[in-house]
């Protein structure tokens, strides 16, 4: 009764002070930048949390806004009043923070309250600049999400080659990653033979970008030794190497500009092969928590074995990404593209449509991940027999796939992952299912 009465007390005395805060603001509410540790619809929850962050210098408050038409409270860390002053007073987060922290523009109209130790509510602290900090060897969220780059044997299957994913920003000018992956294929070929095997990649991703919290260019390189069981195609070393140009021309578009090269690589279409690559994306911020990417690439194939197979791959594209609440995150996205090998028998046209969804789960460090993509391939001039006719060949592919990813401290993490692809075609002899299983242990260095 009395821990009601106390916050009633607070609650008419804030109310009191609203019409001197907005006099004082002449009718603007100011607004800030605060780094989100925890979302919850129950205050009581996110109180008990707020008082569990420690080691860090900021204040941590309590604030409550709508979603989706019902009251969410987070847990925030600082008051910060730029992006770019937030961003570099990410090594001051509690060590509590979780990996997929984020940051959110708010303002003191949005109801900012500090739960103290008994729960109850109070004015927030006044926003301050922070000390230039070293930024510690975390993934921001912010940047992007918590992927590496893979040169492994199968590719992520979401437009996996409108993009190779890149490791995450980690808030210094160098940042590297080890990681062990574990896998296992029931149809490792991708053929009517269904040759299960098991593989061990061991790899190495070093990251460079000319500045620790807003970097216009990054330099990427990843190393992987292949080892499969029952197969030796796929044994291999693999190299793949990265620059990108990303300058900030205004808050609403980001260009980037990405030069690649892939040795003894692997892609969607289970070829090893050398691979060269430029591509030119521009990102536009149509809300605060939804941007479109449209991007196009010129990329060549080279096959050492058989020159006849090398190719040239053009490709245009759109991606769109929904930050939702409750730090969850969608994307569907399109891509067309054009195959033109030196012989004439492998050219195609395919189209590959593909979504994910990914929110935390099983704990505030922890991310679950579905995706499904959808190819459609015609061919040119491959031709199959179909009831003693000749038609161009048709392929279809499907492929759903979930991911579970936990963060542990020290830079610790560990993937979960199974896949399943089929494709249909006109042709049978084309025709397979494969399941594939992922483990991955991944440090940062």
């Amino acid at each position: 009764m009395m821990m009601g009465q106390g916050r009633l007390r607070v609650f008419c005395l804030l109310l009191m002070l609203m019409p001197l805060q907005a006099r004082v603001g002449h009718g603007q509410a100011r607004e800030y930048w605060t780094w989100v540790v925890f979302s919850s619809p129950d205050f009581d929850h996110a109180a008990r949390v707020r008082n569990e962050q420690a080691g860090t210098t900021l204040a941590v408050s309590v604030i409550d806004g709508m979603v989706d038409g019902a009251t969410t409270y987070r847990v925030v860390v600082g008051r910060f009043p730029t992006r770019r002053a937030a961003r570099q007073a990410r090594g001051l987060l509690p060590s509590t923070a979780p990996a997929d922290t984020w940051l959110l523009r708010a303002a003191d109209a949005e109801a900012p309250l500090e739960a103290d130790a008994q729960g109850a509510r109070v004015e927030p602290p006044p926003i301050v600049e922070p000390r230039p900090v070293v930024a510690t060897a975390q993934a921001d969220p912010v940047a992007s999400p918590p992927t590496v780059l893979q040169p492994e044997a199968q590719p992520p299957a979401f437009l996996e080659d409108a993009e190779t994913s890149a490791p995450p920003s980690p808030g210094g000018l160098w940042h590297g990653q080890v990681r062990a992956s574990n896998y296992y294929y029931s149809n490792i070929d991708h053929n009517l033979d269904d040759v299960q095997s098991y593989g061990f990649v061991p790899s190495l991703h070093l990251r460079f970008q000319n500045h620790a919290t807003e970097p216009i260019m990054m330099i990427d390189y990843a190393m992987a030794q292949h080892a499969y069981t029952n197969t030796e195609r796929w044994d291999r070393l693999s190299h793949t190497g990265r620059i990108e140009f990303a300058p900030v021309l205004s808050g609403t578009v980001r260009p980037s500009t990405k030069a690649e090269v892939s040795l003894r690589g692997s892609s969607e279409d289970r070829d090893l092969s050398d691979q060269y690559r430029i591509t030119q994306e521009v990102e536009f911020r149509i809300t605060r928590n939804n941007r479109l990417q449209a991007y196009g690439a010129a990329r060549w194939k080279q096959f050492t074995e058989d020159e006849q197979l090398s190719s040239f791959k053009p490709h245009i594209g759109l991606r769109l990404d929904n930050r939702l609440s409750g730090d969850r995150r969608w994307e569907i996205g399109a891509r067309f593209e054009r195959n033109e090998e030196v012989g004439t028998d492998g050219d195609y046209a395919r189209w590959t449509f593909g979504t994910e969804y990914r929110f935390p789960a099983l704990g505030s460090r922890s991310e679950l991940e579905f995706g499904l993509t959808v190819r459609k391939k015609d061919y040119d001039g491959q031709f199959v027999e179909i009831e003693e006719q000749d038609v161009l060949r048709s392929d279809r592919q499907y492929i759903a796939d979930i991911v579970w990813r936990r963060w542990f401290g020290s830079g610790l993490s560990f993937e979960l992952g199974y896949e399943f692809e089929t494709r249909e075609s006109n042709d049978p002899d084309k025709i397979f299912n494969a399941h594939e299983l992922l483990f991955s242990l991944a440090f940062d260095i």
